[in-house]
């Protein structure tokens, strides 16, 4: 019994570090499809300046992609409890402390979520208007 709940707590452990290390390196890697074989790193440079993708190095920048990446990582975290919430709740048999449970991990999820966008969007608000105002 107790080596079938460590092999659980590995495995969720693992899932759970897989998660964020694809969070993690999504947003610097992202997707890399050309329609079109480029040569040399001259037109490679062009390109990237027609279609916005230039290499952006300021700090405002790098700070967008940290809080994007963590957003991201927010919104799984955010799913995989609802998930859990969720199946926890359909193998519960009736069983109503854990349909309590189960109930309280949704809306605990939800409101952690709920928390997390408004902060974003007052923090977000809050930098629009301090930078029109500079």
């Amino acid at each position: 019994m107790l080596n079938f709940i460590f092999q659980k707590r590995k495995f969720w452990f693992s899932l759970i570090l897989v998660i964020v290390l694809l969070t993690a390196f999504s947003n610097f890697f992202g997707p890399k499809v050309l329609a079109q074989k480029i040569e040399t790193l001259n037109e490679l440079e062009n390109l990237a300046e027609k279609i916005g993708l230039k290499k952006q190095t300021d700090l405002v920048s790098i700070v967008g992609v940290l809080v994007k990446s963590l957003l991201s990582l927010l919104g799984i975290v955010f799913l995989i409890l609802v998930i859990y919430g969720g199946i926890q709740w359909m193998t519960s048999a009736g069983n109503e402390e854990q349909i309590k449970k189960a109930k309280g991990l949704i809306v605990n999820a939800v409101i952690g979520l709920a928390v997390v966008v408004l902060a974003y969007a007052i923090a977000s608000f809050i930098v629009g208007e301090l930078l029109k105002v500079a």
